[in-house]
């Protein structure tokens, strides 16, 4: 396999394998020299992500790893002079040849009886050394434990299931890298491999929580993701590295912890949409999951997520975030749309300034006409209102819309008779219209809103997974759209979504 390193000012590139059409089969002048110095100052233990219990992989690891520790105990002097291990260690060896060369002392006479004429004396030599030695020690070590009643004799440790050997194998690498003339970098490649969540993070833990151990993983593990922190990750996508350079070093801890559940779940997106609470949420995920079955639409929306926020003042930091890792040419890893109910266009306004997202003024004032005409309850003019700031809005390239005035109306307003019949048998409130069970579940189109409502956020994922594309609001579908359209990756839209202009 051919290599060739770049090296420029800005990044240093690796190339495998013969150059492409137009491409230099050369490497940079300086690339083997920064080769051999990286070689000579570091040392790089690949770990693939086969696991297998009666694999030797752990086992060889072990034995040379004890071999080091035996030849550096056992055979050198310290500080020119042998210690107590090392004269024990060259006495030990000494009986034990001389007791060899005894026990096969009758075999030279058994060799030599029919050639005594040819030759004038004759010996047997055990030659062992220390090298011989300390090699069937390696080997003889072995590290055995028990994880409960059933291997209370203890086993071996290259006998027990594959998350415990990988904890193992990563304090093995921290021995290594302790002893070892060069820093021990280990390469891990998707470590989390058949490791139950709870033991992905627990190696997770154990490999950030050693500061004197060096890796780099590749990883597709959320549960793995959601113990680091989220200068230390950097995304890899169609051969791009995106990383966390355009983050705010002074937000580490604020990005860090946005990065854990969900977060961490989100940067595995191509598109992430972010919404205001739970309600939003279950509705969305339920249209994410109904898109999955439509026809060539199931590996789209698998790169799909959605992020409750909590609440409308809190959409900047999740923007920063998803914004913070970028390649080389400034381009954003992972594409984003803030969707928020018709009255909250000025929180959701401020929440992008504060993102530093800049709202051109003909979507901000769109979004002071909607809000006004929420305010005084005016149905026709709020739904027109919303529809232009989306409309303006995805014209300026300004990913954020608004949905007219709540969940329930826009779920609720276009739904035939047939399938309102159908949820309020379910919530177990009548109603002969789907906006009269949009005022019932508390919506607020119109100016006396229900008290006490009964609406749940299951109810609300209740008419998501039932209601038919079309018979939602036209800015849900706006909303779909524009969520799916960074993840299409040269697909069409599907027709159950409508126009995509």
């Amino acid at each position: 396999m051919q290599l060739r390193l770049k090296v420029r000012w800005d990044r240093v590139s690796v190339h495998l394998g013969p150059p492409r059409r137009g491409e230099s089969d050369a490497s940079d002048p300086k690339a083997l020299e920064l080769l051999r110095a990286l070689r000579s100052q570091y040392r790089f233990v690949y770990v693939p992500n086969s696991r297998d219990a009666a694999s030797s992989r752990f086992r060889d690891a072990f034995a040379g790893q004890a071999r080091s520790l035996l030849v550096e105990a056992l055979t050198k002097p310290a500080n020119g002079r042998p210690g107590n291990l090392v004269t024990s260690t060259q006495s030990s060896i000494s009986k034990l040849s001389s007791n060899a060369e005894k026990a096969v002392h009758t075999l030279l006479e058994e060799l030599t009886a029919q050639a005594r004429g040819l030759f004038d004396d004759a010996m047997i030599n055990v030659d062992l050394d220390a090298e011989a030695v300390v090699g069937l020690l390696a080997e003889g070590t072995q590290l055995r434990l028990t994880t409960g009643e059933h291997d209370i004799n203890m086993v071996p440790a290259h006998e027990v299931g594959s998350g415990l050997q990988s904890l193992l194998f990563v304090g093995l690498m921290r021995s290594a890298a302790q002893i070892a003339e060069a820093e021990v970098v280990l390469l891990l490649e998707e470590p989390e491999t058949f490791l139950h969540p709870a033991a992905q993070r627990e190696l997770a833990q154990a490999l950030l929580d050693s500061p004197d151990l060096r890796f780099v993983a590749s990883t597709h593990s959320a549960a793995m993701l959601d113990e680091a922190r989220a200068t230390d990750v950097a995304l890899l996508r169609d051969h791009r590295v995106f990383e966390p350079s355009a983050l705010d070093p002074e937000r580490g801890d604020i990005d860090s912890a946005f990065m854990s559940g969900q977060g961490a779940e989100a940067l595995f997106a191509r598109s992430v949409l972010l919404v205001e609470g739970p309600g939003d949420l279950a509705v969305f995920e339920q249209l994410r999951r109904r898109l999955a079955r439509l026809s060539n639409m199931s590996r789209i929306a698998s790169r799909l997520a959605v992020v409750q926020v909590g609440g409308c003042e809190r959409f900047a930091p999740w923007i920063r975030l998803l914004r913070g890792y970028v390649d080389q040419t400034g381009s954003e890893a992972i594409s984003w749309f803030a969707l928020a109910d018709g009255d909250a266009g000025p929180r959701l306004r401020a929440g992008l300034r504060e993102a530093r997202v800049t709202v051109p003024e003909v979507v901000s004032q769109a979004i002071d006409e909607s809000r006004e005409a929420f305010g005084n309850h005016d149905v026709e003019r709020h739904v027109a209102a919303a529809s232009s700031v989306n409309s303006l809005a995805r014209s300026s390239g300004l990913r954020a819309g608004l949905l007219p005035f709540d969940l329930e109306y826009a779920l609720l307003a276009r739904a035939p008779i047939a399938g309102v019949t159908n949820y309020a048998t379910r919530f177990g409130e009548p109603a002969e219209s789907g906006l009269e069970l949009a005022h019932k579940l508390g919506s607020t189109y119109l100016e006396t809103r229900r008290k006490n409502p009964p609406k749940a956020d299951w109810m609300r994922g209740f008419i998501a997974e039932r209601a038919a594309f079309g018979d939602l609001d036209p800015q849900v579908l706006h909303t779909l759209r524009e969520w799916i359209r960074p993840a299409l990756g040269g697909a069409e839209f599907p027709a159950e979504l409508g126009s995509a202009v």
